[in-house]
């Protein structure tokens, strides 16, 4: 059932995750909402110059040539990684707050 979008299960997990992952940073976490359109245009726009630019300039050192496909899924699959780690901040990483704090006091007394 899953692997309809793909070949394989693991696949299509892969390529549902960013979406999954939006809706769970939008509809989890207010400011993810109050968070300005442009800034996220602009955080689009620069990644993909950057992924452009270093996927072009492996092209060039390789003597091959830039596909425009490649740097889509490139671009598909940071956004994808940068949702994860901000869910990931906000829900596993304040989970060990307390024993940071705990340990920090620790240390100074």
């Amino acid at each position: 059932m899953l692997n309809r979008l793909t070949c394989h299960p693991d696949e299509t997990v892969i390529l549902l995750m960013p979406p999954v992952l939006g809706s769970m940073l939008w509809w989890g976490w207010p400011i993810v909402r109050r968070t300005p359109a442009w800034k996220y245009v602009a955080y689009a726009v620069v990644l993909t110059l950057v992924l452009t630019a270093a996927e072009g300039l492996a092209a060039h050192m390789a003597r091959g040539r830039l596909l425009l496909g490649e740097v889509f899924w490139a671009l598909y699959f940071t956004v994808a990684w940068r949702m994860a780690w901000a869910v990931w901040a906000r829900t596993v990483g304040r989970w060990g707050e307390p024993y940071r704090r705990w340990s920090r006091r620790a240390s100074r007394a």
